[in-house]
């Protein structure tokens, strides 16, 4: 089912490393015109999974709560301000865990606050959109909706076990930064194919062939950090 797919790509791998011989709570990071699971259509099955689903609003909160096992963080619209950027570096820095998903189509101005923070952590999410003109990893043979490569890793483990696929509609690539700290290690997840372009624009607008300065892939779509 694509619902419970969805729930063991975003969610699931990425508290997979957490104890579970407790409520294992996620908690929703709101106030900067995040999604949410319930957006995602997503709530009822990760109730069904029994986490504990929380909303936190960094705007208010003092700090990440230090019972929080995992945050997500789901297309935010809007940047984070520098508070709010910071208790996310203090609360990660500490060893907590967190899921970023990105919009390219959602973000209307740049988030230098969250670009910020994700250099931190050695990446970079580009400005462009995937296209990708192999029919065997683009579904309903749209070049936009894409069927990424899976690489091999233990996140995954449990899609590829069962032979899911995964659906990514208009993906952006993400950039491992060459200036980094040494001590991070950055793993591709998933990826486009050799002949998929990054595209300037956002949506159908996008033009599907080739044209000059069009980088060419493959492109890392997903990582761990």
């Amino acid at each position: 089912r694509l619902t419970g797919l969805a729930v063991e790509q975003k969610v699931t791998s990425a508290i997979q490393y957490v104890s579970a011989e407790r409520s294992i709570t996620a908690d929703a990071v709101q106030g900067h015109g995040e999604r949410t699971l319930a957006d995602y259509g997503l709530a009822p099955a990760v109730d069904g999974e029994n986490y504990e689903r929380k909303e936190l609003n960094l705007l208010t909160a003092p700090a990440v709560p230090a019972d929080a096992d995992v945050l997500l963080v789901l297309s935010p619209r809007s940047d984070f301000p520098a508070q709010d950027a910071e208790k996310l570096r203090a609360w990660l820095a500490a060893g907590g865990r967190a899921l970023f998903l990105l919009d390219v189509q959602a973000r209307a101005d740049a988030m230098p606050n969250l670009a910020g923070l994700l250099k931190t952590y050695g990446v970079e999410a580009g400005n462009r959109m995937v296209v990708e003109p192999d029919p065997n990893h683009a579904a309903y043979g749209n070049p936009l909706f894409l069927v990424p490569v899976q690489e091999s890793h233990e996140i995954l483990a449990p899609l590829q076990a069962k032979k899911y696929p995964i659906l990514m509609p208009f993906a952006q690539p993400v950039a491992a930064l060459e200036l980094r700290r040494r001590a991070l290690k950055i793993e591709t997840l998933l990826r486009s194919t050799e002949i998929s372009i990054a595209k300037q624009g956002t949506g159908e607008e996008v033009r599907m062939r080739r044209e000059p300065g069009d980088p060419l892939g493959p492109f890392p779509l997903a990582v761990a950090v």
